[in-house]
């Protein structure tokens, strides 16, 4: 698929791909699988906090990894 569209809008609106990603629905933290819970859920908010994560949706079956930026209003 091409980065740009003409009508971005209209094709996020009426694909079925788009309409499954704009739902609600669950994810997962997949890193660290071995380890224990706790130390899991500190490692999965200390990478939020850094800006990255890897996340996946088992409903949707789509594994991404996020990474957001800070800018001096916050986060975007």
């Amino acid at each position: 698929m091409p980065r740009v569209v003409p009508d971005q809008r209209s094709k996020f609106e009426n694909e079925e791909f788009f309409r499954k990603l704009s739902r609600e629905c669950e994810i997962k933290y997949t890193g660290f699988r071995d380890r224990p819970h706790e130390e899991r859920q500190a490692r999965f908010q200390n990478a939020c906090r850094d800006g990255r994560s890897e996340v996946v949706s088992p409903k949707l079956d789509l594994f991404n990894s996020v990474q957001s930026s800070k800018n001096g209003a916050g986060w975007f």
